[in-house]
């Protein structure tokens, strides 16, 4: 199978890094309005008339994707906007479960961090599904779908040989002091751990660094004395790696959905299904490995979405 990201993302071997998306193929067959937009007449009407031409170059666009797909259900592309937490988490195992069956079709995945950008590009027919996180239901959304594959929660890690790691119990007023690396302020992690330090009525401890990079967080937290807040699927993919843990510290339970988001009024890529399934698999296996619903916990220890 071939992998194409871009920006920051997950090492995975067979995943290549790029700076720009080639165009598709089908693009060059097709002139999409979508691309011309600067040459639209000033017309009463104009704008809507271009979304139209949009949704119909499109469709034929499908049409054609379609048609390559009933001569081989196995080969084609897809494009996937997705969010860091959810590239360094649950995707790497549903790619590789997926590329055991497809393995002749080509991935486009980006990492797409901004919320409103993601639904955006979605609308845009830029990808032909997004993997999210939600912090509410995205019930005044109508025009998409939204599944959830599980939910997540919130861990402080460290290095296992960090002093904390030895400890069977720790109030979280002790980790007040210690130095920390944490996503930005406006990340649901970064707010899940200052709310859980308003509960106590403590005060949000200063970090040393701000950033989404899971790899950089990692690197970082190795051999160091530094701990960071993570979302329990994040630590689960990357302790062995890493030679981290998480920490025995009792934290305000708040499930964070990771969710599948398609687009309802369009004609879906046939593939977008088959990788769905593998998705929902994936999850279902981990699920009857830790005998419960699947949390993204560790077995040792929506108007808007969120980073």
């Amino acid at each position: 199978m071939h992998f194409h990201l871009q920006r920051r993302c997950l090492a995975v071997p067979g995943i290549h890094m790029r700076q720009q998306s080639p165009p598709r193929a089908d693009d060059h067959a097709i002139r999409h309005p979508a691309n011309r937009q600067h040459h639209l007449p000033q017309i009463p009407g104009g704008a809507a008339l271009h979304r139209r031409c949009v949704a119909a170059f499109d469709e034929l666009k499908q049409s054609g994707r379609d048609i390559e797909y009933l001569a081989d259900p196995k080969v084609g592309d897809l494009w996937i906007g997705c969010q860091e937490s959810l590239l360094a988490a649950i995707l790497p195992p549903i790619i590789r479960r997926f590329s055991k069956d497809y393995p002749q079709v080509t991935l486009h995945v980006d990492d797409v961090p901004s919320p409103a950008v993601q639904l955006a590009e979605l609308r845009n027919r830029k990808y032909d599904f997004v993997l999210a996180r939600i912090v509410r239901p995205l019930t005044q959304e109508e025009d998409v779908h939204v599944e959830t594959l599980f939910h997540d929660h919130l861990v402080i890690a460290a290095d296992a040989r960090n002093k904390l790691a030895r400890r069977r119990k720790i109030d979280l007023a002790e980790l007040a002091d210690e130095p920390w690396i944490l996503t930005p302020p406006d990340s649901w992690a970064y707010l899940r751990l200052a709310e859980a330090f308003e509960q106590r009525g403590l005060k949000m401890p200063k970090a040393s660094l701000l950033t989404l990079s899971v790899p950089l967080r990692n690197h970082l937290l190795t051999d160091s004395n530094h701990i960071t807040a993570s979302a329990s699927s994040v630590l689960r993919l990357h302790a062995a790696r890493y030679g981290l843990t998480a920490l025995s510290v009792d934290l305000p339970q708040r499930p964070w959905p990771a969710v599948v988001i398609t687009p309802r009024n369009r004609t879906l890529n046939p593939l977008v299904e088959r990788f769905v399934e593998c998705a929902r698999m994936v999850v279902k296996a981990m699920e009857g490995k830790a005998g419960r619903p699947y949390t993204g916990k560790l077995s040792a220890a929506t108007d808007t979405l969120q980073a």
